[in-house]
This record gives C-alpha cells, structure tokens and sequence, in this order.
C-alpha cells in the first residue's frame, strides 16, 4: 500500500476538521459505519486487502477463543459470554470505533471489577439477576461513553498518568493470577447451598424430595467437597446421592472471593487439597502457550495449548480433575440470546455498587481504548486517517450498550490482539468485522470439545496472561522518571491489590493532584515522544511493541 506522508494532524491523532465539525455533523459522522478509515479498499488493490484482513482475522479469532472463555469464566459469567461478546464486540468496534487498526474484546481489566459483582450478587439475586445488574451498568457507561464522544472529551485520557496506569496494570495483574490459584492447584473455596441454588437445581430437574432435604443444608458452609458429600449422605440415600451429585456439586461450589486477604484465607485453609495433575495441566499450558508464540504469531498459540491439556487429562484419566462441561454445563451454540437490563433491589448498597460499576467500567474502556487505538497507529506507522479519539468514546458506548444486550459484558479495545492484529498484516476493520462471524463459526463447530477442556488449563491461560500484562520496559520507563512516579506506580499498584480497582486509580490521581506542582519531573520536549511522554500513553518504542505482537493474547489492560 502506498503511504503517505504524516501530516500534522495525523500525528496528532486527530484530525481537525474533527474540531470544526457542527454537532449534528459529528453525530451523523459518528453514525457513518464506512468512513475513511476503510481508505486501503482502493480500485485495484481492495482484493489484496480484503484477503490480507480476512487472514489476520481467522487467527485472531483463534486465538480469542480460548482467552474468551477464560477472562468470562474468571469474571464470574459463563464461557459462552465471553465468545459471543467478544465477536460482537469486535463488529460493532469496526463498524464504530475510531481506529483503523483496533481489534475489541473481554480485557483482563475488567475481571476484577466484574467478578466483585457477580461473586457478591449471584448467592444474593442468582445468576440472571447479578448479570442484568451488570447489563444496566453497561448501559449508563455506555450512554456516558457517547456523550463524551459528542462533547470531544477523548483527550483526557491523556491526563492518566502513565505511572499510574503501570500500578494499575500491577494491581489486576496481582489480584487475576491470585484468583486462578484455586484452579491451578485444584483447590475449592468451599460449598454453601443457598435458596438460589435450590431453584436452580428444581430447574435442572432434580426431585421435590430431595429438594426437600437439601433445603437443610441452605446456609451451611463446608469446607471441602469431602465435608459437604459426607453432610449430604447423612440425609440422602445413596441413590439419591447419586442422581444429583455432580449437579449439586456445581450449584454449591463458592468462588474465590473477590477480596485480597479474603483470598489468601481461602488459599490458606484449602491448600491441603492441592492436586498435582491440576498444577500439571496448568504448566503445560503456560508453557505450551507461551513458546509456541515465541516461534510464531502465526500460531493460535492458546487454542493448541487447551487443546494439548484435553488430550493430557485424558491420560492422567483422574476424575477429581474439574472440565468446563462439569463446571458450567455444556457450551450452546445458540449464541444471540438478549438479556435485558435489571434492577434487582432499591436498596442502598445495590444503587452504589450500580454507579461504582458504571464509573469503573467508563474508565477502563475509555482509557484503554485510546491507548489501545494510539499504540495501533504507532505500530503500523499509520501514514493514512489516524484514530480519532471522539468517534473512539462513541463507538465503546455502542460496545457497552449492544454486547451487554447480548449475552455479553463490558468489552474495549484488546491491545496485544491488537498488536498481533497489525503484524499478521490487518489494514482495515475488516479484519474485525471478519474476526466476528470467524469466531463465531468456529465455536460452534468446537463447542462440543470446547466443554472438555480442564479448568486447570484455563487457569494455566490466565496466569500466562498475569505475567505478561507489564513488560520491564514500562517499569523501566517509570523509575526514569523519578522517585514521585515510582510512588505513584508503587501506591496504585498496592491499593489496586488490598482494596480494589477504583480505590487504586483514585488514590494515585489524589496523590498525583497533589503533589506534583511539588515533585514532578518536567518532560523533555525534544526526545522521543513515546518515552519522554509518561502521562497517558503507554506505547513503547519499537521492539517492545514487537515484543507485544509476538506475546499474541496477553492480557489486554490500559498498559
């Protein structure tokens, strides 16, 4: 493709003309799905395009799947919500979005914000309620989001500085790989039926009478499946006990709790169960995961991995080993089902966790997006239409009002997919447009197998995605630029960890508010702006970003 040369408002990453539009322009701009972003699809050339965006997008989708899953089951929802999310996500963000180069999809930022939800709300309201109650908050951070689009609020993504946004990704790096723990030892958090379960198993079919006796147990906590199937047997028969075990089981198994020392209380009392083929199947798909990236980006690296652990569970033929299928049910293939919004109780502490939910999720995506969308033109060398920070804010309000709609949850811009995107050769949405219905097609036809992969291989997947979220170059980056930043970074990171996501980032924004008339180190106009430039963005120089391109699925957070 011919390029030409960047002009000023290119490399400002937006144009001008964007600035002098009226507001009905820009509203009927941002309405328009073909805009100039689709520019490479020239007379003469377009097949070239369309068949280098089309095999960019297979294997993006390849490797989404598996990631997918994985960040919805860790954010408390089911696996089939991470799939049909991401591909919607990933077609509405072509058609609306900002950039040329973005691809969209479930990020690691947003399990912890996610799973302190449904963690707290699903034993209260149940699974339908707890998710409508995400939905809503979808739905006002996505009319936020479009506002904030109108009114050209793009820009202030910049004011995050970039010491803060690295302690940031620290924090939820910490707090993911320590809520896979349970999954890569094999360990369970306990089991507790409660009058939700009980619905949900007189649901599934299981007899009136023995609904009857585990109506008993509502309430009581055990602390090994040992302790509540030994509870269980002193009241049901053993052929009672039988036809409903696995499906009790799974109703009463806790998850891990969202909390930091919560969680280290749980690890602590259960680490007695620790099975060594979990922690095996885990290590082989980390392994396997990461240096089938280092040889090729071409890999669908996450997909062979789990599909490695299906073969090696079999092998290790050990019943106590806990599959999707078991823990979830099995993956539909019906994927469209709408979920409307809900509003499961007026009471004080829900319409709080509605507009903590609703800030969180603005931000992560808002954030995210445009450092997402700014790395993409910088790794492409974007000499065409740069992103545009405006229409970027609109297009994630459509994200987080259609997806949630869906079956689906909060999704944004997916920086290492993103990177891989553009390495495999992507210069269009297009590429997202064809990740969408790929994806798609290809879980359907893998359901089936997709149900008999070990959760261990799944917390295998996201520890590889903990450890690769902050490479050492940003950390690099901010002890460059003083002890003030190192706080800053050291300060979020830690209150990200014990408390959680909102309190993290605020507590740095307060103290850099404060103090950094005072301590802050003046920027040098004259270097690199993608070193010298810490506040709000986060692209690193070229074989970092290389780096990132071949680390293909790692977690995609605002770094």
């Amino acid at each position: 493709m011919r390029k030409t040369e960047p002009t000023a408002e290119h490399r400002g990453g937006r144009p001008d003309a964007a600035r002098e539009r009226s507001l009905a322009e820009r509203i009927k701009y941002f309405l328009t799905p073909i805009d100039a972003r689709f520019e490479d699809l020239r007379p003469g050339t377009w097949p070239l395009v369309v068949l280098r965006d089309a095999s960019a997008g297979l294997i993006v989708a390849m490797m989404a799947i598996p990631l997918a899953m994985g960040f919805a089951m860790a954010s408390g929802l089911k696996p089939e919500q991470g799939i049909v999310g991401g591909a919607v996500a990933g077609l509405v963000g072509a058609l609306f979005g900002g950039s040329k180069y973005q691809v969209y999809g479930p990020t690691a930022a947003f399990i912890p914000v996610i799973a302190g939800l449904m963690i707290a709300y699903t034993p209260r309201f149940g699974f339908e309620q707890s998710h409508g109650t995400l939905v809503l908050a979808a739905l006002f951070a996505g009319v936020i989001l479009m506002l904030a689009g109108v009114a050209q609020l793009g820009r202030l993504a910049r004011l995050v500085p970039h010491s803060i946004v690295v302690g940031f990704t620290i924090g939820i790096a910490v707090t993911i790989a320590l809520s896979q723990v349970g999954e890569v030892f094999g360990l369970h958090a306990g089991f507790k039926l409660t009058e939700h379960e009980l619905v949900e198993l007189k649901a599934k079919g299981v007899a009136e009478p023995i609904l009857g006796k585990l109506a008993t147990f509502t309430d009581r906590e055990f602390d090994t499946r040992t302790q509540f199937l030994a509870g269980l047997g002193g009241s049901l028969s053993t052929e009672e006990l039988a036809s409903c075990e696995e499906a009790v089981c799974k109703e009463a198994e806790l998850k891990m709790p969202p909390h930091f020392f919560e969680k280290l209380k749980v690890i602590r009392v259960h680490f007695g169960e620790f099975k060594g083929d979990a922690l095996l199947l885990a290590l082989v798909t980390f392994l396997a995961t990461n240096y089938l990236l280092k040889i090729s980006i071409y890999i669908p690296a996450p997909l062979i991995a789990i599909g490695a652990g299906i073969l090696l569970s079999y092998a290790l033929h050990d019943p106590e080993l806990t599959t999707i299928g078991g823990k979830y049910g099995a993956i539909p293939t019906n994927f469209f089902v709408l979920t409307p919004p809900l509003l499961p109780s007026w009471e004080w502490d829900v319409l709080v966790n509605i507009a903590y939910l609703t800030i969180a999720i603005v931000f992560v995506s808002g954030v995210e997006s445009l450092l997402c969308s700014r790395m993409a033109d910088r790794l492409a060398d974007n000499r065409g239409t740069p992103f545009d920070p405006t229409k970027e804010f609109w297009g994630q309000g459509l994200v987080q009002i259609i997806v949630p709609l869906l079956n689906g949850f909060p999704h944004t811009g997916a920086l290492a997919r993103t990177a891989t995107n553009i390495k495999l050769g992507a210069i269009t949405p297009l590429a997202g447009i064809f990740k969408c219905f790929l994806k798609l097609g290809l879980a359907y036809f893998l359901a089936r197998y997709l149900e008999l992969v070990p959760m261990a291989c799944i917390g295998g997947i996201l520890m590889w995605v903990a450890c690769n979220m902050v490479k050492p170059a940003e950390i690099k980056q901010v002890f460059a630029h003083g002890w003030f930043h190192i706080l800053l970074m050291a300060v979020t990171a830690v209150m990200v960890i014990v408390t959680d996501f909102l309190t993290g980032v605020l507590s740095g924004m307060a103290l850099y508010g404060a103090l950094f008339r005072f301590f802050d180190t003046p920027r040098d106009s004259g270097g690199d702006s993608s070193v010298k430039e810490p506040e709000g963005d986060t692209v690193k120089e070229g074989s970092e970003v290389e780096a990132q391109g071949r680390d293909a699925a790692a977690a995609e957070v605002a770094s």
